[in-house]
């Protein structure tokens, strides 16, 4: 069992990210005090070596648990193991976002109370369609600075007015880093649930029987469809949060989620953690040429993993080694079938 803190976790997933692209000797020497400093930095540390490693590598998956091991059950007082170092670069995003935007988002916490008058306010403006193909993501900067990544095969509407700024996720997924305007709320319409904030960046993924929203900073309320003006039956995310919606269940409980797990599709990972395999495949299909399919035993199995979603095959062998599955078909159209 893991012991190491959420603080603890959260800091591993920002070191690990920063030692893949590379630090400098004074960072590698901050970096070797923290990992020293707690026994649960050590544990957390490779805890997030673990949850990144890429699918298949078994013998970097049998190191790295017998590390985590030894740790669990060393006294404290022992010298740290060294760090497992895995071959996973995770993109810069860095770069694409403005030191502006960014300080905005970090210092805002701002939320509104959702009201489907905000939705579409009288005399509804026109929306704009935007997608993204298959296999390929899509960044689209609205005029006040706001920036939208869209999932590979993925849909939006985009309206703004004076009053509001409105978004409805068709399909697909996608990744909002607001800028902050507190006189025009952003807001987001899918076919379950309803978000609504003034500046942060959070992500949206909408499936056939969900929608997952997760925060990376900032806040934003969120209402299932239908229940917008319900009082206290809105939900409330602040940075490191996320939560499923389905019309059907209503709200999931609370999780947990790092930074570095909302960067991952925005550099081509598909990250799953005991994840039913219809949704694993749902997810692929929006990358593959082919249709995947699976029959009702296996696509019920559960799956965890982290996946290049620009290799198709190669995650596909993967999924067949996981689990007591095989696949037919070919290039064409893929099957999954139970043994």
């Amino acid at each position: 069992m893991i012991t190491a803190d959420r603080k603890a976790r959260e800091e591993a997933h920002l070191w690990r990210i920063r030692h893949e692209e590379g630090l400098s000797d004074t960072e590698q020497l901050q970096f070797r005090e923290w990992y020293d400093a707690s026994v649960k930095h050590a544990e957390a540390f490779i805890e997030a070596e673990l949850f990144w490693v890429r699918s298949g590598d078994v013998e970097f998956q049998k190191t790295t648990l017998a590390e985590l091991e030894r740790l669990q059950t060393a006294d404290s007082s022992q010298p740290p193991i060294q760090p497992v170092k895995s071959s996973y670069r995770p993109p810069n995003f860095s770069k694409t976002v403005t030191a502006g935007m960014a300080l905005a988002a970090m210092i805002l916490l701002c939320v509104i109370v959702l009201s489907p008058s905000l939705l579409f306010p009288v005399g509804d403006p026109e929306f704009e369609r935007f997608a993204s193909e298959k296999g390929q993501t899509r960044i689209i900067t609205l005029p006040d600075n706001t920036m939208i990544t869209l999932s590979a095969a993925s849909e939006v509407e985009i309206a703004l007015s004076d009053t509001q700024r409105s978004v409805r996720l068709n399909e697909g997924a996608a990744f909002f880093d607001v800028a902050s305007d507190p006189s025009r709320p952003f807001l987001v319409d899918t076919a379950f649930a309803d978000i609504a904030v003034t500046g942060t960046q959070f992500d949206v993924h909408l499936r056939d029987d969900l929608v997952r929203v997760a925060v990376g900073e900032g806040s934003v309320d969120i209402a299932g469809d239908g229940i917008a003006n319900a009082e206290g039956l809105a939900v409330s995310l602040t940075a490191g949060q996320s939560i499923e919606y389905t019309s059907n269940g209503g709200f999931s409980e609370i999780a947990e989620v790092f930074p570095a797990e909302l960067a991952a599709w925005r550099g081509g990972r598909l990250i799953y953690v005991d994840a039913p395999l219809a949704r694993v495949l749902e997810d692929l299909n929006r990358y593959s040429s082919s249709p995947i399919t699976a029959d009702e035993r296996a696509a019920a199995m559960k799956i965890s993993g982290i996946y290049d979603a620009s290799r198709i095959e190669a995650v596909l062998e993967a999924i067949e080694r996981s689990l007591p599955i095989r696949l037919t078909g070919t290039g064409a159209e893929r099957h999954f079938v139970s043994e």
